[in-house]
């Protein structure tokens, strides 16, 4: 087993789907297996970055006429910061350029998933998933995604993440926020009630839908937790 664990690779791992029916080109990001995984997890400092949405975004205008007048009402107007600060082991995790060829994961993801849909006529969603590790990878590929035409031009990136620890600070949950309601990205959380990783997160004010789950131990012949919804919120 331990030869096995030294054998594993150091790069986040990842896997695409597609539904040829539905129409959608899946995302899957594994969470922490390997020591990799778990060192660019504890890699919990800040890191400032540039804002990838263009500068012409203090309100978009590929926004919608509703949703624009919907942000106005909330007194929610968005002013484009020129860099956001991220949670540094992800960020590094996902774009870091290889030495050999100058790459780094996101690319080489955005290349993978632009050539799925085109095979399928170009006309598909994109959704993105994971757990713990992989839900923050997640969460972070369909923010930069989001701002990709490529990838929004059907639809909004969905995002569905478990159990996912905080990504970026205020300006990135500010940003985050403002693509929702562009249309460009939506995000579903499901968590359990006590997850700690969870409770540590700085985009729970982002808008999007809020799962949370509570454990429940049913007596029976092998005493296993069933979960159960504890409750819904719709921002």
């Amino acid at each position: 087993m331990q030869q096995q664990t030294k054998n594993l690779p150091k790069d986040l791992i990842y896997v695409i789907t597609v539904d040829t029916e539905k129409r959608i080109v899946m995302l899957a990001f594994r969470g922490c297996v390997t020591k990799a995984d778990w060192n660019h997890s504890f890699d919990a400092k800040w890191k400032k970055v540039r804002n990838p949405i263009p500068e012409s975004s203090s309100f978009s205008s590929s926004a919608t006429s509703s949703s624009r007048r919907n942000s106005i009402n909330n007194g929610d107007v968005y002013k484009r910061p020129q860099t956001i600060k991220v949670h540094r082991g992800f960020h590094r995790y996902l774009f870091r350029r290889r030495k050999d060829t100058g790459t780094c994961k996101y690319d080489e993801i955005c290349t993978k998933l632009h050539e799925y849909s085109t095979a399928m006529g170009g006309d598909c969603l994109i959704h993105a998933t994971g757990h713990s590790l992989g839900g923050a990878l997640a969460t972070l590929f369909g923010f930069y995604a989001s701002t990709d035409e490529r990838f929004t031009k059907n639809g909004p990136i969905r995002v569905i993440n478990f159990g996912s620890p905080y990504v970026g600070g205020h300006a990135f949950a500010a940003s985050f926020r403002h693509q929702e309601r562009s249309s460009k990205v939506q995000l579903a959380r499901i968590h359990n009630a006590r997850d700690a990783g969870k409770c540590c997160s700085i985009v729970c004010d982002v808008d999007g839908v809020d799962v949370r789950v509570k454990e429940k131990v049913v007596e029976g012949d092998y005493m296993e937790p069933i979960y159960l919804l504890e409750s819904i919120s719709v921002a």
